[in-house]
């Protein structure tokens, strides 16, 4: 079985118990269970049990030894506060999900910085992503009674940690739970207005065809910033065809943030932009401009019409090739 974490293994001081369990060194644990003094619940110096290291590597079948000899599947660490728990769901280990659950793990306790379980299971950066095994650990964390709200004094929140890694699936899972999908963090943005800053397309489409808000008490964030100005303060193509679909209705484009500035205003002070970029943005700003005024959308050819007199016309037409039809 391959160790994980290497880089850390050099600045830790294990006991016997982990070097064991992480086969560092060769040992036997129920020899290493006969020693005087044993303690399963012994700590490394960054706060880890043995059970830690088993679940994080999901070596289900030393996590059940370890928990069938009385080992406490709710020792947080030293470092950041995470449980046995939050590690197997960070390495996505559903036989280590399952034991430790029957075993009386805490499914709602939080580390330091607010994450959860559940958190954890949607906000690792995985490739390949095991789409499968997720939504199975997801459904059983939801069943048994995983806490699905905004925590702790940051506002943490799974369904937006799962749209930055457009995890859809877990999103949906989530929103099916009847979660208001328009929630605000601590910095009064949403899920899609974070989607929406993370180029996470996908995540942003979903949540637009579940309805997501965009006007009324969530059209601006602390910062005065719709989510225009999020599109253009990080330029992605996919996300600004996505709002070019859904036409922004109702969005009023002219919203001035605390700098005093529109979202046009943050593309026309836009370096280094992606290719394309900006005559789709000034697409999707028509269309909303229109919309808001009360006028359909301007027909194909007045639009093109109207560009052709664009500092970027060759990127312009080019661009049209990436718009919806």
């Amino acid at each position: 079985m391959e160790v994980l974490f290497p880089n850390v293994h050099a600045s830790l001081t294990f006991p016997r118990l982990h070097q064991i369990v992480l086969e560092i060194k060769p040992g036997n644990l129920e020899v290493e269970a006969e020693r005087n003094g044993f303690d399963i619940n012994i700590q490394d110096s960054d706060g880890n049990t043995a059970l830690h290291w088993a679940c994080a590597r999901g070596d289900a079948k030393t996590a059940q030894w370890l928990l069938a000899r009385g080992a406490d599947p709710n020792i947080p660490d030293q470092s950041v506060g995470r449980t046995p728990l939050m590690a197997a769901c960070s390495c996505v280990s559903l036989a280590c999900i399952k034991i430790l659950l029957d075993h009386g793990a805490e499914i709602n306790a939080c580390n330091a910085h607010g994450l959860d379980a559940f958190i954890y299971l949607c906000d690792e950066d995985r490739n390949p992503q095991p789409i499968t095994e997720i939504v199975e650990a997801a459904k059983l964390l939801i069943a048994h009674g995983s806490d699905l709200s905004p925590r702790g004094a940051n506002q943490v929140w799974c369904l937006v940690r799962a749209a930055r890694t457009e995890l859809v699936e877990i999103m949906e899972l989530i929103a099916n739970q009847g979660i208001d999908i328009d929630q605000q963090n601590k910095f009064g943005q949403t899920a899609l207005a974070r989607s929406i800053a993370w180029g996470a397309s996908r995540s942003a489409e979903f949540l637009l065809c579940r309805g997501a808000a965009y006007t009324g008490s969530v059209e601006t964030d602390l910062d005065g910033r719709t989510v225009l100005h999020h599109a253009a303060l990080n330029p992605n193509i996919e996300i600004t065809r996505v709002l070019i679909a859904v036409k922004l209705k109702g969005l009023d484009p002219g919203i001035t943030d605390k700098a005093g500035l529109r979202a046009e205003d943050y593309l026309d002070r836009a370096e280094n932009l992606i290719d394309g970029f900006v005559p789709s943005f000034r697409h999707l700003l028509s269309d909303v401009r229109a919309q808001f005024q009360g006028h359909e959308c301007r027909e194909a050819n007045e639009f093109v019409a109207d560009a052709r007199n664009h500092p970027d016309e060759q990127e312009f037409f080019d661009a049209l090739e990436w718009l919806p039809s």
